[in-house]
C-alpha cells in the first residue's frame, strides 16, 4: 500500500524532530499546540500518537492533563521543558490569525502615521 503524500511529509517531519531532541530528559520533548477541539480531535491527536510511537514523549492538553491540573502551569511547565513545539492551525484558525494580525498591522501603520 502506497502512503500519501502528506503521510510521508508528516513521517520526514517527525523523523527531523526526533534527530533535533536532544539526550536530555525534559517531561515532555514535543508540545503540540492547538487551537480547538477541530484540530485536537484530528491532527494534533493523530501527531500525538505518531510521537509517542515514536518512543518521544508529546505533550497535548488532552492527553497529557488531568482533572484537577493547574492549566497554566502545567501547560507553562510543559512549554518550557520541551526541545520543539509543533502549532497545528485551522484553515479557520489561519483565517482569524490573518485578520488579528492584519488589523494589528493596520494599528501600527496608523499609529506611525500620526
Amino acid at each position: 500500500m502506497q502512503r500519501s503524500p502528506a503521510a510521508v511529509k508528516a513521517t520526514h517531519l517527525c523523523a527531523k524532530i526526533k534527530n533535533r531532541i536532544k539526550t536530555e530528559s525534559p517531561d515532555f520533548d514535543v508540545f503540540i499546540s492547538h487551537r480547538g477541539i477541530d484540530t485536537r480531535r484530528s491532527v494534533a491527536g493523530i501527531l500525538h500518537e505518531h510521537f509517542s510511537g515514536l518512543g518521544l514523549r508529546p505533550f497535548l492538553d488532552v492527553k497529557s492533563m488531568s482533572p484537577g491540573d493547574n492549566l497554566i502551569g502545567k501547560i507553562d511547565s510543559a512549554i518550557r521543558s520541551c526541545r520543539v513545539g509543533v502549532p497545528v492551525f485551522s484553515p479557520r484558525d489561519w483565517s482569524e490569525l490573518l485578520t488579528s494580525v492584519s488589523g494589528a498591522v493596520m494599528k501600527l501603520v496608523e499609529e506611525d502615521e500620526r
